[in-house]
C-alpha cells in the first residue's frame, strides 16, 4: 500500500514541476521496495536502487547535503544487500555510498546521523570480500567503536546493544576473547527491553545484524 501510494504521487509530483517533492518520494518509495516482503526480493532491491538514484540527480551535495547524504546512505545499505550483480563490487559500491555520507554526516554537527552510518559502514566492512580480511575486521570494529561514542547505554540503549552484539561477533571472529566478552556483556545487560521504553526511533537507514 506504501509503494502505491508514492506511485501515485508521482504522476502529480513529477521531476519537471515539483523536483524537491519528486526526489523526497523516490527516496521514501526507494525504502519501502528495499523493506518490501512480497515480490521479488532481487528486483524489490533494483527497485530500490533506481530510485534512490533518481533522487540523486535532484539531491547534489552542494545544493542539498543533508539529503543528498541520507541518499547515500541508504543506496549505500540497499548495494549492501543486493543480489544482482557480482557481491564483492556490490560490496565496494556501498562502502563507497556510506563513506560519502559521512562527509556531511561530522560528529560534530550531525552526531546520530554519523553513529547511525558509522554502524552501517562497520556491517559493509565486515562483509568485505575485496582487500585484506584482517584489514577489513578492523574497519569494521574502528566503526563500530565510532558507532558507541554516540549509542550509549544511558541515551540510546537499543542502538547500543545492537552495535554491541555485532563487534562482540566481530572480536569473536579475531579470537579477541577478553574484547569480545566485554561488547557482549554490554549487549546482555540491556536484553530483554522493549523498544517502547525509549524515545529515539530507528530510521530505516540504521541496520542490525
Amino acid at each position: 500500500m506504501a509503494i502505491a501510494c508514492f506511485e501515485m504521487a508521482l504522476t502529480v509530483y513529477t521531476q519537471q514541476d515539483f523536483p524537491l517533492k519528486w526526489a523526497e518520494i523516490q527516496n521514501n518509495l526507494g525504502n519501502a521496495y528495499r523493506q518490501r516482503i512480497r515480490g521479488d526480493k532481487e528486483e524489490n532491491l533494483e527497485m530500490a536502487i533506481a530510485c534512490f538514484q533518481r533522487a540523486l540527480t535532484v539531491y547534489t551535495r552542494p545544493d542539498l547535503p543533508l539529503q543528498w547524504a541520507e541518499t547515500q546512505n541508504n543506496l549505500g545499505n540497499a548495494y549492501r544487500e543486493r543480489i544482482k550483480g557480482d557481491k564483492a563490487e556490490n560490496l565496494e559500491r556501498a562502502i563507497a555510498c556510506l563513506q560519502l555520507a559521512l562527509t556531511v554526516y561530522t560528529k560534530q554537527d550531525l552526531p546520530l546521523k554519523w553513529a547511525e552510518t558509522q554502524n552501517n559502514l562497520a556491517i559493509a566492512y565486515g562483509s568485505r570480500i575485496k582487500g585484506d580480511k584482517v584489514e577489513n575486521i578492523e574497519m569494521a570494529i574502528r566503526a563500530f567503536q565510532n558507532s558507541l561514542q554516540i549509542f550509549t547505554p544511558e541515551n540510546l540503549p537499543i542502538e547500543c546493544l545492537t552495535v554491541s552484539h555485532n563487534l562482540g561477533d566481530l572480536y569473536f571472529q579475531k579470537t579477541e576473547w577478553q574484547f569480545a566478552i566485554e561488547a557482549y556483556k554490554i549487549a546482555i545487560s540491556f536484553k530483554g527491553e522493549t523498544r517502547k521504553n525509549f524515545p529515539f526511533s530507528q530510521s530505516s537507514s540504521f541496520q542490525g545484524e
